[in-house]
């Protein structure tokens, strides 16, 4: 229910942002400008997370070495931005943090990647503050690593090889996002960008569509929750636009 709410409202937004182009575009020159740039985040989630902390508990039940319970990511953005709008193509590479080394030791890690967009209209656009409210999807595939480093002759090691390979789970999921972006316009070195921006955003992540239960390449695992990344993520970072990159865009206004 919540997740059918979430994009008839997603929906509305949308044609509201159209009506408004579209009204914007019988009062001004059809042909707008833009600038395309580029933007690095770091991104972290500030909330507890049961589906985390459930399979981290599962693992602990298993005598196998949880990863950390920070969980980030490092995003690249491909962004463009006009006078209304501020839209991203995103490459997400999620990370937990790592647990120790030692030999002998079963234990986990849990990463993700992912491609996503946002479009989000700006309510401030002032000569040092772009504040906006970015709307998108990330389509994100996880992987939940299991080893333990073991020390073991070669004999053996060519008796068994199966009892010294690495578990690997698999899980994606369909999330969307909502939230507030800020950007603060720097004017850090003027004569090779157009812009410079410190930007800032919160958002939420709800998970609309998930493939379910950790998956390896026979086998599906079903006492171990999957992951859900339903929670308030913040993130942080920079955004630039070089002054050749200056062109027409259409779309959006």
């Amino acid at each position: 229910m919540k997740s059918k709410i979430l994009l008839c409202a997603l929906l509305m937004i949308a044609l509201y942002g159209s009506a408004l182009a579209q009204t914007d575009s019988t009062s001004e020159s059809k042909t707008k400008k833009y600038s395309n740039g580029v933007a690095v985040y770091a991104e972290f989630g500030v909330l507890s997370n049961s589906s985390f902390d459930n399979i981290r508990k599962s693992l602990k039940a298993q005598n196998v070495e949880p990863f950390g319970s920070l969980m980030g990511s490092v995003v690249l953005a491909k962004r463009m931005e006009s006078r209304h709008w501020i839209a991203e193509n995103r490459f997400i590479i999620m990370n937990t943090t790592k647990p120790n080394n030692d030999t002998d030791v079963r234990r986990a890690s849990l990463w993700g990647l992912g491609l996503g967009m946002s479009l989000g209209r700006k309510i401030v656009d002032s000569q040092k503050w772009n504040v906006y409210i970015p709307i998108g999807f990330d389509a994100m595939v996880y992987k939940l690593g299991i080893k333990s480093n073991s020390s073991a002759s070669l004999a053996r090691l060519l008796l068994t090889p199966s009892n010294y390979q690495a578990i690997k789970l698999y899980s994606a999921s369909l999330n969307l996002n909502a939230g507030v972006g800020v950007d603060y316009k720097t004017g850090f070195m003027p004569k090779s960008f157009e812009k410079f921006y410190i930007s800032a955003k919160a958002s939420y992540h709800l998970p609309i569509a998930s493939s379910g239960q950790w998956r390896g390449e026979n086998v599906q695992v079903n006492d171990l929750a999957s992951f859900k990344p339903n929670q308030l993520y913040l993130s942080i970072g920079v955004a630039m636009t070089p002054k050749f990159s200056h062109s027409k865009w259409g779309g959006m206004h």
